[in-house]
């Protein structure tokens, strides 16, 4: 991950509009999650496969709730070459875990 360091904190991920458990992601810092890096993605199993077979943003899909379909965040590639999803604003909560 990009930040490395005792700075890291765990976040469940949910849907704002049914609350449904969308993933649990490993932030590097406390600021706003403005967008979620895909190697920082520690469950479910479907999108932490990311990790291994996304080599391009075309290889991941839209980010969407898998209770109501809510799009959540878009594919995108930050400026240092690293695969993330843009997080779009309101659509999700986080909660911190530890």
């Amino acid at each position: 991950m990009g930040k490395k360091g005792k700075n890291q904190y765990l976040y469940s991920i949910s849907c704002a509009q049914c609350a449904a458990f969308v993933m649990n992601y490993r932030k590097g810092g406390k600021g706003a999650l403005l967008r979620c890096f895909v190697e920082g993605i520690e469950s479910p199993e479907k999108l932490a496969a990311y990790k291994q077979k996304a080599n391009s943003k075309e290889d991941l899909d839209n980010l969407c709730c898998p209770q109501c379909d809510c799009l959540m965040g878009v594919p995108m590639i930050y400026k240092d070459g690293r695969l993330a999803f843009r997080m779009l604003n309101g659509y999700f909560h986080k909660k911190l875990i530890k």
